[in-house]
């Protein structure tokens, strides 16, 4: 279902999180920073193969995950209308992976690095990429927004995905700037702030558009819809 080209890439991006980790892993120290609170200090430590598996673990299984989706539920065959999005979205999200532990290894590492905002800045990046790709996701039951007002009905789906990409996109650049110029709390309440609101006002608008279409429901018995 993923393009081989983006397989291609996500085998990359996991052997480079696999690599680095394995690089970095006589330089841990023991115990590990593994966990940092609201304020950029570690709160927790684990053993240094914790933190060198857990880029390349998580990184791996999302992968596996995402190739595995596409074939499962109901609405599979349109997994094929936007299967290049899919693998571009499967592509952001192990380079973003991998980004994490990036991060992760350093700060654990270079005490001068400042975590909390290096995060807000990948976050960021990452929702205001996949923001801009969410117009061209159709409905699925996996990736996107999903109300049970979008999965009824495809319009409230394209609609509710053109609104929500800009918000996600809008919201993704001011995460990232705050992670250039903020604090480690302030980082964090701007993240959290924009992604939810982005997501509650997505949600709201799909229920108010399903109820303007007369709430047309395509799993409805007798309804002329296709879900396949």
């Amino acid at each position: 279902m993923i393009p081989r080209k983006h397989l291609l890439f996500i085998a990359m991006a996991v052997l480079a999180n696999a690599g680095l980790s394995a690089y970095y892993y006589p330089r841990l120290p023991n115990p590990c920073p593994i966990h940092w609170n609201l304020h950029g200090e570690v709160d927790d430590y684990g053993s240094p193969m914790t933190l060198a598996m857990l880029g390349p673990g998580v990184s791996l299984g999302i992968a596996v995950l995402m190739s595995v989706l596409p074939l499962l539920g109901p609405m599979r065959s349109n997994f094929e209308t936007f299967r290049v999005t899919y693998g571009r979205i499967a592509v952001t999200l192990a380079v973003f992976f991998f980004g994490i532990q990036i991060v992760l290894l350093l700060a654990a590492t270079e005490n001068r690095l400042r975590i909390g905002p290096s995060l807000c800045v990948l976050f960021g990046l990452m929702f205001a990429v996949l923001g801009n790709w969410m117009g061209k996701l159709r409905r699925n039951l996996y990736v996107g927004i999903r109300t049970p007002w979008t999965i009824a009905n495809d319009v409230v789906w394209e609609k509710t995905h053109r609104l929500g990409g800009r918000l996600f996109v809008l919201a993704g650049l001011i995460s990232a700037a705050a992670g250039l110029f903020a604090s480690e709390k302030a980082c964090f309440v701007t993240l959290m702030t924009s992604i939810g609101v982005s997501v509650i006002w997505s949600g709201l608008y799909s229920l108010v558009v399903y109820r303007r279409l007369g709430q047309v429901d395509d799993f409805a018995p007798g309804s002329t819809g296709h879900v396949k």
